[in-house]
Order: structure tokens, then C-alpha cells, then sequence
């Protein structure tokens, strides 16, 4: 993980954020299974993936 994810990860943890970073818990998963997995704990998604904008909106996922 890039240190500029892990300052971001480690501030909101610090702040008393629940954090679930995929690039931790889930490598390599599908960006349905990502989708999947925000909506299941309820999240929101902190992204990079300049495409999962594109992928959600093909898709017409919320």
C-alpha cells in the first residue's frame, strides 16, 4: 500500500472511523465484490480506480 493510503487510512482510524481498506482485507476482488461489500457493511468508498465511476454508472448501481 502506497504511504499517502496508509497516512489516510491511519488518520481516520485515529479519528475514530470504522476503516475497511480492500487493499487489506479483500486484494485482488472483483469491482463487484467491492460494491457488494460497502453496501453490506453500509460504507462509503474512498476510491483511486478512476474506472469504477464508469463501471457503477454502465451498470446503474447506487
Amino acid at each position: 500500500m502506497k504511504s499517502s493510503r496508509l497516512e489516510i487510512v491511519g488518520y481516520l482510524r485515529d479519528n475514530g472511523f470504522n476503516v475497511y481498506p480492500i487493499i487489506e482485507k479483500n486484494r485482488g476482488c472483483s469491482d463487484d465484490e467491492v460494491l457488494s461489500i460497502v453496501k453490506e457493511r453500509k460504507g462509503m468508498l474512498l476510491t483511486e480506480d478512476k474506472d469504477f465511476g464508469e463501471w457503477v454508472y454502465v451498470h446503474r448501481e447506487k
